[in-house]
């Protein structure tokens, strides 16, 4: 697969300069957008010394980004590089801001996206955005670090006056501290994905989801860019305003190959979606739980789960069937879809029953300690996760008080 980007740029209607900057380079698969802060000049120094040292430290890393776009590197490894580009970039800020006295308190936004082959990663500082447009859904795979946003992520209620006074006080900035906390994350693209790195220029005159994916649906995407900056003007101007839309299209002209790809992806995704613990989860947060777990084969007749094993992670059915078993008795199924051990993720337990693939068997496996990991790096994923836990377990426990004995049939959740 590959990637084509556009990006635009204006200083606004209010504004005497402009303070963000933009970056595309389709070779690399690199894309940049920050919006510089600190007043006249010293945010437009900020925002390019930013965007030119994430550029320059991935330049540099150009065969790490082949080698996981040919898969003989882990997306990990693309996650590591732009994380490390950006927090370069904010050391270089930190560092000048401190050696220039009229440059003291400058700083900046800085969302970058790089991707290689399917393997897309996020880093991202501020409140400009990342959005995914899927199939006519839009997803927004930033966090605003806006103190209005933490408050709201904490569960506080911000009136109308709060918002006012916190909606766009950043909470998180590039150069502020020689070391900031980067929100990174990696995800899979697919051919026919259109994505948008913005400023908070083009974002604070979208009413809602809908008008934003009207807008980022054009049939040109060359053209996008430009109109959402000529929207941003024509609504107000107020900011300078900026935005990148980059298209993902199959290197391949068979539209059979480019459909395979985005249906592997799409299974991973569903299957996940559709277990409990995931059900309603963005796709940001679907895709963390995504990266942390295994995709495993196995063939007819083989032994995924012995009986009286100790059973330790979450087993979800991409495709085929797998049996339960008691002795040589085959109890239910496990059908493409369904799962089994969820309830382990929170206390490791002895199988009550066997696990035998019936055909080739195509599984996503989350182990516990990629759980715990995923939970303790990511405390508001992990709370809502414990939480929804809590409720499955506290319904198997009324089920098993209120039935003496279950019925041999397909799967269930206890038979394991």
């Amino acid at each position: 697969m590959h990637t084509t980007g556009t990006g635009c740029s204006d200083r606004g209607r209010k504004r005497d300069h402009n303070e963000d900057r933009f970056h595309v380079d389709d070779e690399l698969g690199l894309y940049i957008v920050s919006d510089g802060m600190g007043g006249h000049a010293k945010g437009e120094v900020a925002s390019r010394l930013a965007v030119e040292a994430v550029a320059r430290e991935v330049r540099h890393q150009r065969a790490l980004v082949e080698a996981v776009a040919h898969q003989a590197a882990p997306a990990e490894a693309l996650v590591q590089l732009i994380e490390a580009a950006v927090q370069a970039a904010g050391r270089l800020i930190h560092d000048q801001a401190g050696a220039a006295p009229e440059q003291t308190g400058m700083g900046c936004t800085l969302t970058a996206l790089v991707v290689a082959g399917s393997r897309a990663a996020m880093a991202h500082v501020g409140d400009s955005r990342l959005y995914l447009l899927r199939d006519g859904k839009l997803e927004q795979l930033s966090q605003d670090h806006t103190y209005l946003a933490e408050m709201k992520r904490k569960g506080l209620d911000a009136d109308e006056g709060l918002a006012k006074r916190f909606g766009h006080i950043l909470s998180r900035a590039l150069g502020s501290q020689a070391a900031v906390e980067v929100d990174t994350l990696a995800f899979e693209t697919v051919p026919g994905d259109r994505l948008l790195l913005c400023s908070d220029g083009i974002t604070r005159y979208v009413p809602d989801e809908d008008a934003l994916v009207a807008r980022l649906a054009g049939d040109d995407p060359d053209l996008v860019a430009e109109a959402l900056v000529g929207f941003a003007n024509e609504s107000g101007g107020a900011d300078n305003s900026t935005a990148v839309v980059i298209q993902v299209a199959s290197d391949d002209a068979d539209d059979e190959v480019a459909q395979r790809v985005r249906t592997d992806c799409q299974v991973k995704l569903d299957a996940l979606s559709s277990v409990f613990l995931f059900e309603s989860m963005s796709f940001a947060r679907i895709s963390r739980v995504l990266n942390a777990c295994e995709v495993e084969v196995w063939e007819a007749g083989r032994e995924v789960v012995g009986q009286g094993d100790r059973l330790a992670s979450l087993i979800v059915v991409l495709s085929g069937e797998l049996e339960l078993t008691r002795g040589s008795e085959v109890i239910g199924l496990v059908r493409a879809g369904e799962e089994v051990g969820a309830t382990s993720l929170a206390r490791p337990r002895t199988a009550r029953a066997g696990l035998q693939s019936r055909e080739r068997t195509k599984l996503l496996r989350l182990k516990r300690s990629r759980f715990r990991d995923l939970a303790q790096a990511r405390p508001g994923l992990g709370l809502a996760l414990l939480e929804r836990l809590a409720l499955r377990l506290g319904d198997d426990l009324d089920a098993a008080l209120a039935v003496a004995a279950q019925t041999p049939g397909d799967a269930d959740p206890g038979l394991l």
